[in-house]
């Protein structure tokens, strides 16, 4: 598969946004949970797909591209993206979630994930990219070992047009 040339600039264009949006900031947050240890900065809990042994966090948001279609015409180029962005959450995370936060785990993991989408609503900031929610429901699946994972799927189209698009 060829490479998009326009892929990792909007990797790094959605997880930045990810990382600025504070009430997703303040839900990654651990503080409030006995028995649970996370970065001091919840930025770090956001970041690309990849495998979890280098990222294990009792609870985390991972961002992954896979390229599409993509058109030209003229002077307009448009490349289509499948965007999966998972929340991943580890058995001590979710105890501590319904006991000391008293919520259930899905209802929580839930909210994480409608914290994503209201960046995605808004195509992440990034005036070049169309975001359109892809599939049904949130997908839910086990992870390795202890963890749970819970996936979202959107359609991203990214539009060049000329010279205009960023980092073109």
């Amino acid at each position: 598969m060829a490479r998009n040339p326009g892929q990792g600039p909007l990797l790094a264009d959605i997880i930045a946004d990810l990382r600025s949006h504070q009430r997703l900031l303040d839900r990654l947050a651990v503080d409030d949970l006995q028995g649970v240890s996370a970065p001091d900065d919840s930025v770090q809990q956001i970041h690309p797909a990849q495998p979890e042994e280098d990222r294990d966090y009792p609870v985390s948001v991972w961002v992954k591209l896979t390229p599409g279609a993509g058109e030209h015409r003229g002077a307009s180029t448009s490349s289509e993206f499948v965007c999966d962005i998972g929340l991943n959450t580890r058995s001590n995370w979710r105890k501590a979630v319904q006991q000391d936060r008293e919520v259930l785990v899905a209802v929580e993991m839930d909210w994480l994930l409608d914290l994503v989408e209201e960046r995605a609503s808004v195509n992440f900031g990034a005036p070049y990219i169309t975001a359109s929610r892809a599939g049904g429901a949130s997908n839910l699946q086990p992870g390795g070992g202890d963890q749970l994972t819970n996936v979202r799927r959107w359609t991203i189209t990214r539009t060049v047009v000329g010279n205009d698009g960023p980092r073109a």
